[in-house]
């Protein structure tokens, strides 16, 4: 029988961290964002970008948790 989680990993972690380990972490760290992201005809500098972020990073977690879930599908 294949299971999802090895049962043998459910006795050495809580709940919580297979459910981030696995659904990805509740918070949202805007400057790893930043600091991953690819721009196409911008940069970091144009003012849109600027906006953007600072938009982001004001949101509060559940927004920003929300806002990913859309453009990335979760």
């Amino acid at each position: 029988m294949d299971f999802i989680i090895p049962p043998h990993i459910v006795g050495i972690v809580g709940w919580e961290e297979v459910e981030d380990r696995c659904a990805g972490m509740k918070t949202v760290d805007v400057d790893k964002l930043k600091s991953i992201t690819e721009y196409r005809n911008c940069d970091s500098d144009t003012k849109v970008v600027k906006l953007f972020w600072n938009v982001l990073a004001r949101l509060s977690e559940e927004d920003k948790t929300a806002y990913l879930k859309f453009v990335w599908g979760r």
